[in-house]
């Protein structure tokens, strides 16, 4: 566990909650300082748990942890296309953003050493609207399982590597915004109006504060509500 090695000390401060937990004002890395980032969810205190699946005990990494993407759509050669222009990931409040897939796959290859996962260790990444993300990014991964309640509706998928994608919207049943205004415990509202869907974009288009600030506040309001669930239910294992 814990076994990456990463070279400079972490900076920032924000709200904190039991556990060193990050509310809405967390530190943010950009993929470039990918090694502060590693460096401060090493220094994470948490439990695994486990959970009977399959006629076997799977282990799950006992943190609020969340994932999105943005994409633009536009038209080429006549014909409709869509690309990825910046991902956002986050562990326990912990916030790092990144532009390319690559840079995303080599963030989930660290990851899998830090925790030490495997297809029996998993750490529990939640999506608000698994099946628009998935679509992008079933490519990148080899899959070990993906549940679906219809087609191309995954409500879980898991990688052989030990990262299990969990479809966060499918546990609230509203939009992320909603899930913002009905937060509890951990308070954090979801931005609106800082992003111009309309603007088309690729990995290289400048992006302002307002606009990252608009992106990162997303994983942050999908973080805390899975914090409240790891509180109310005792473990990510027994989050529904």
């Amino acid at each position: 566990m814990r076994t990456k090695q990463v070279e400079k000390k972490a900076k920032g401060d924000g709200v904190q909650s039991g556990n060193n937990f990050f509310t809405d004002d967390g530190p943010v890395f950009s993929y470039d300082e990918k090694m502060d980032f590693l460096y401060m969810i090493c220094e994470l205190d948490y439990k695994v748990v486990t959970k009977r699946r399959e006629k076997k005990n799977i282990k799950y990494i006992n943190l609020p942890c969340a994932f999105d993407i943005e994409t633009t759509s536009t038209y080429h050669n006549g014909r409709k296309a869509a690309c990825m222009w910046i991902w956002m990931f986050g562990i326990n409040g912990i916030c790092i953003y990144g532009r390319t897939w690559s840079q995303f796959m080599s963030l989930m290859e660290d990851i899998v050493t830090v925790f030490d996962l495997n297809c029996d260790t998993r750490l529990p990444i939640y999506v608000h609207n698994l099946n628009y993300e998935f679509q992008f990014m079933r490519k990148f991964f080899k899959w070990l399982e993906v549940f679906n309640i219809k087609e191309r509706t995954p409500i879980y998928s898991s990688t052989v590597l030990g990262l299990e994608f969990r479809c966060s919207y499918m546990l609230t049943g509203v939009r992320l915004e909603k899930v913002g205004e009905e937060l509890i415990k951990y308070k954090c509202k979801k931005m609106v109006g800082d992003l111009d869907y309309d603007k088309i974009r690729h990995h290289k288009t400048p992006v302002t504060a307002e606009e990252l600030g608009y992106c990162i506040n997303d994983i942050r309001v999908v973080m805390c509500k899975i914090m409240e669930c790891i509180e109310q239910e005792g473990s990510v294992a027994k989050i529904p």
